[in-house]
């Protein structure tokens, strides 16, 4: 939930809500948060910029809990291919987007109502997209993924109970999710824990942890290259 105070201030703000489909968890509907329990969400965004996140937001529990890092893109109406701006924030287990203070909407400086296309990325997952343009009316302009028409066909994945979630499996970060090809997501990540120790596992902050557990885990049970598997098919 957000409880922050809002600021009148010369901009518009966002309240997105997503869920990632590597975290996500279909008997409670959160997504865990692995990466914040094992201190493993960097301090700063790793989107570029200088956005921080401080200890005691990362040491909240519960639904508002931090997952991850994530990054918001306003575009332009008529031409969504054009980014207008982008900032770092951060995601909760309930899929609310928040600023870096872990309560406030997602602040954009300067931004006039008008109508925007949004857009969000994240570091393994498939990006997502209105499938039309939004209109800002309010200073604070509320939008949920996990139930809106996104662009582009199949862009989410059916999480189950009507609920659409960002495709887990682009470890590689170039904007698909591929298996057998010799530089698909599966090779990224064979090459993360070893190319000749397959069975190795590394816990570490990366973006080849697909379900975002904390592990890059490339064999064996709860792996991320079965992740990919799944998804691809």
């Amino acid at each position: 939930c957000y409880s922050g105070t809002f600021l009148n201030r010369a901009g518009l703000s966002l309240r997105p809500k997503v869920f990632l489909d590597g975290p996500y968890e279909s008997s409670t509907g959160l997504m865990i948060d692995s990466l914040r329990a094992k201190n493993l969400i960097p301090n700063t965004t790793p989107y570029g910029g200088t956005d921080t996140v401080s200890t005691p937001t990362l040491g909240i529990t519960g639904n508002n809990a931090i997952v991850d890092w994530i990054e918001v893109e306003i575009r332009d109406k008529t031409t969504p291919t054009t980014i207008l701006m982008k900032r770092s924030a951060l995601l909760q287990r309930d899929g609310d987007i928040v600023e870096s203070d872990g309560v406030s909407p997602v602040y954009f400086n300067g931004l006039p109502k008008d109508d925007y296309h949004i857009a969000i990325r994240h570091r393994n997952h498939l990006g997502v997209m209105t499938s039309v343009s939004v209109n800002f009316t309010e200073n604070i302009q509320n939008i949920d993924f996990s139930t809106t028409a996104t662009y582009g066909t199949n862009a989410q994945k059916d999480l189950g109970s009507g609920v659409n979630g960002m495709w887990a499996g682009d470890g590689n970060n170039d904007g698909k999710i591929e298996y057998e090809s010799g530089w698909g997501d599966r090779v990224f990540m064979l090459n993360k824990v070893g190319t000749g120790t397959p069975n190795n596992v590394l816990n570490v902050y990366d973006s080849a942890d697909i379900n975002m557990d904390g592990v890059v885990k490339y064999n064996g049970k709860d792996s991320d290259r079965v992740k990919i598997l799944l998804n691809i098919g």
